[in-house]
């Protein structure tokens, strides 16, 4: 009689695959590797919060700054170009009712979830690589500098905050039991409200649920936060900025394409090598791109790979598909703005590709090679970007500066159509949107005192944003022309340069030429134009007055006479 044979042991569930440590990590790393992560977060904060000094509201920030006076939870749930962003608008809220518009709680903000998203990668990717081949890449997504935007500005906050959440939703999954998954669930439903980019990991998740034998007990993790979001979809659909006028369905066509050109971008950002001198047009990213498509291969006909992985690779893909439904203006799969998502989600489908992978000693010293041209690359990108927004925020204060000016004088359907993006790009606002919003919670403009001593450009953007406000421009006189005080402007034998025009006071002028007339108030003149003198017709210039006692200085490009009153 035969003994009993015991049967072998089901392998355990995907979640509960342990990954195997790879060969080649060193035993006191692994004891400093978290200490070393907390002395570069610390520095990783104190250069973002340097090199991004002297900024102020962004694009998308003025849009939720003027939005936040309209109150209600309705509001609140209102689609930002397409996207969800119920944690953003109330954070915004609470900080721009409690501290006002100063930038730092929201560049703390940004911050915050830079060093969270990094330390929750570092501690997912040490469970599968180990901690040497893992710290590497964790320190340049610290530094990250190739998406400036999502580590400077504050609006950083929203993107970083939902990837970070749908970082946190793969590590509860690590747990494999009830209390996981609830947290899974949980943080899932807050990456989603946050950020559209948290849509990929609910599909990693429901591929991870899906390849479980207990996958219909379970499918609620995903299930829960997948049907918050298609119901607020479906919500928005009457919305002005709803997401189905943001998707074209038609372009998954290009979806080879577009994750080719991604996987390049993010691949040659993240080596460090892609770096634009001049006009060089020479990129490491595509090479790397078929290196890496090479390496995927191999590692799956090599042998067996954990279960995880293939839900690794749903979310790069689903990433990519969200990407390319929404192709654009600016909206390119290799721009800074999708930098970021795409490389943690490539570093994350790497982790599992090469869990249990033994690393030789070569192999260890190309990747912290690798990693330190990274680390090294994105930081220049990164100071580079801070004096560029900085140079940017100033343009964008000097130009809000011009409608506080105007205040109450200022036409509240004014929409500027030049000057810096901050303004230009604003999506369906007013000036008088904004003004209602800085009386509310600040101003974010330069007061006149800082505006006198702003360098030129600056002035001019003021005086172009306060003419453009106050609607400023050569009107017919009425009556009979003044002849108290006159005196010939322009060029030509006596012509003054320009005169003192006091605000609220009127100016009339006549010319036997056309004469374009020019004011400036902060700028050098001739400053900005406001019409032409039609010859032989008498025209008034009565800027309103504003309490700021700077006069206007009025130029003239052809010979005029200039007279007191209207």
């Amino acid at each position: 009689m035969r003994p009993l044979e015991t049967p072998p042991a089901a392998p355990p569930p995907a979640a509960e695959q342990p990954a195997p440590a790879s060969a080649g990590g060193l035993p006191w790393f692994d004891r400093i590797a978290w200490p070393l992560f907390a002395a570069a977060a610390v520095i990783a904060t104190g250069l973002i919060l340097w090199w991004g000094r002297d900024l102020t509201l962004s694009v998308d920030e003025m849009d939720w700054f003027m939005e936040s006076p309209d109150p209600g939870l309705g509001a609140a749930f209102e689609p930002h170009v397409g996207h969800l962003i119920l944690t953003t608008r109330l954070a915004y809220e609470a900080i721009f009712s409690t501290l006002g518009v100063g930038y730092l709680p929201f560049q703390l903000l940004t911050a915050g979830v830079v060093v969270l998203a990094a330390g929750l990668f570092f501690a997912y990717a040490q469970r599968r690589v180990g901690r040497l081949v893992a710290f590497g890449p964790t320190m340049v997504l610290l530094f990250f500098g190739s998406d400036p935007l999502h580590l400077l500005a504050g609006n950083g906050f929203t993107v970083i905050g939902a990837l970070a959440c749908g970082l946190g939703a793969l590590l509860a999954l690590d747990r494999d039991d009830r209390g996981g998954d609830v947290m899974a669930c949980a943080l899932l439903c807050l990456g989603v409200v946050t950020y559209s980019v948290a849509l990929p990991f609910v599909v990693g998740v429901a591929v991870a649920v899906a390849l479980r034998d207990d996958r219909r007990r379970r499918a609620w993790v995903a299930v829960v936060p997948a049907a918050a979001y298609v119901a607020w979809w479906l919500w928005a659909l009457g919305s002005e900025s709803s997401s189905d006028g943001q998707i074209s369905l038609v372009d998954v066509l290009l979806f080879p394409s577009w994750a080719y050109q991604s996987l390049s971008g993010v691949l040659g950002a993240l080596a460090g090598l892609d770096y634009p001198f001049g006009d060089g047009a020479i990129e490491a990213g595509p090479t790397l791109a078929v290196l890496a498509l090479i390496g995927v291969g191999w590692r799956l006909r090599r042998g067996p790979v954990p279960a995880m992985a293939w839900a690794a690779l749903a979310i790069a893909l689903a990433l990519w598909l969200l990407g390319v439904v929404s192709v654009g203006t600016f909206r390119a799969p290799d721009s800074p703005r999708y930098l970021y998502p795409g490389a943690l989600v490539v570093l994350i489908a790497g982790a599992w590709l090469a869990a249990g992978l033994r690393w030789g000693r070569p192999a260890l010293v190309a990747v912290c090679l690798l990693a330190a041209a990274g680390v090294a690359t994105n930081l220049a990108q990164l100071r580079t970007a801070g004096a560029f927004a900085r140079a940017e925020a100033a343009q964008q204060r000097a130009a809000l500066a011009g409608f506080e000016i105007a205040g109450a004088n200022a036409d509240a359907r004014y929409v500027p159509e030049d000057g810096p993006p901050q303004i230009t790009f604003w999506t369906g606002h007013t000036a008088g949107d904004y003004l209602e919003a800085a009386g509310r919670y600040g101003s974010i403009g330069y007061a006149p005192a800082e505006v006198r001593a702003l360098p030129a450009p600056l002035r001019e953007l003021t005086d172009e944003s306060l003419v453009g406000a106050l609607g400023l421009a050569l009107a017919p006189a009425a009556g009979d022309v003044p002849r108290r005080g006159c005196l010939d402007l322009g060029p030509g034998p006596g012509g003054a340069g320009s005169l003192e025009l006091a605000p609220g006071q009127a100016l009339t002028l006549e010319s036997g030429q056309p004469a374009a007339v020019s004011v400036a108030r902060f700028a050098d003149p001739p400053g900005v134009a406001v019409g032409t003198l039609p010859p032989g017709e008498a025209m008034t210039l009565a800027p309103p007055a504003d309490g700021v006692a700077d006069p206007w200085r009025v130029s003239a490009a052809a010979p005029v006479r200039a007279c007191a009153g209207a």
